[in-house]
């Protein structure tokens, strides 16, 4: 990307599982882990074993939902299958599925965030669900440099955001942040147990602390503004994009 970095150009979509071993060869952790919980498999927008929890790791799974834009700054289109947006936009690929939900325990693969190396602030997680090989972006540090906002500078040399930091778009930045090469997707949260405001805003989990109870998102869009290291509650479901170590 402009930035210098490799990313991940679709949304991450690992189902995580109790009985799986997840180790350093194969995930961004430096131990082996095993989550407490598997990934919550669900086809509407209540999820009722999804709890408010901001040290246990939840994740869920939507199903195979799209979501397009034509290049407009109305909400996306959801289309339940890659056939089925494909019927209408020939174009639509891969890049548009809206992947899985993770809390800020999930993301980070820890079965207890409560530790103080996960509570203090401006700290960095150093693991994640992420391939071996990728890491989440870091949100930002306590000097607040353009450097440790990796989410922002990414959406800021891609000519996205008006300024580093900010939460304006550049003109067309609200369409251009769906489309080639970036292609964030609108894909809500999960909220108190309910997927919301899905093809609206989107929303992507940082590695950075906040304290016991909030985290860093990377970043928040919607169709008007976009708001790079935004403080996020840990229990909120957030989708994730990786980047090279």
């Amino acid at each position: 990307m402009a930035d210098g970095n490799i990313w991940m150009t679709q949304n991450l979509d690992l189902e995580l599982s109790s009985t799986k071993t997840y180790t350093p060869a194969d995930t961004d952790v430096s131990a082996n882990w095993r989550p407490t919980r598997d990934t919550i498999e669900f086809t509407s927008t209540s999820l009722n074993s999804w709890d408010i929890d901001n040290a246990t790791p939840y994740s869920a799974n939507p199903g195979e939902i799209y979501y397009y834009t034509s290049g407009t700054t109305t909400n996306d289109s959801e289309y339940a299958s890659l056939a089925a947006c494909q019927a209408e936009h020939p174009d639509c690929s891969a890049h548009n599925h809206v992947g899985n939900y993770y809390n800020w325990s999930a993301a980070v693969a820890s079965n207890n965030t409560n530790t103080t190396e996960l509570t203090t602030m401006y700290n960095n997680a150093p693991d994640s669900i992420c391939p071996a090989g990728w890491r989440l972006p870091t949100g930002r540090d306590r000097a607040n440099t353009a450097a440790s906002r990796e989410g922002n500078a990414l959406l800021a040399a891609e000519g996205i955001m008006t300024d580093n930091p900010g939460n304006s778009y550049a003109t067309n930045g609200s369409n251009n942040i769906r489309v080639t090469p970036l292609w964030l997707a609108r894909s809500g949260n999960i909220n108190g147990g309910s997927i919301m405001s899905t093809g609206s805003f989107g929303s992507y989990w940082s590695s950075t602390v906040i304290n016991n109870n909030y985290a860093y998102a990377s970043l928040y869009f919607n169709s008007g503004s976009v708001y790079p290291t935004t403080n996020s509650s840990r229990n909120f479901g957030y989708s994730i994009r990786c980047l090279i170590k």
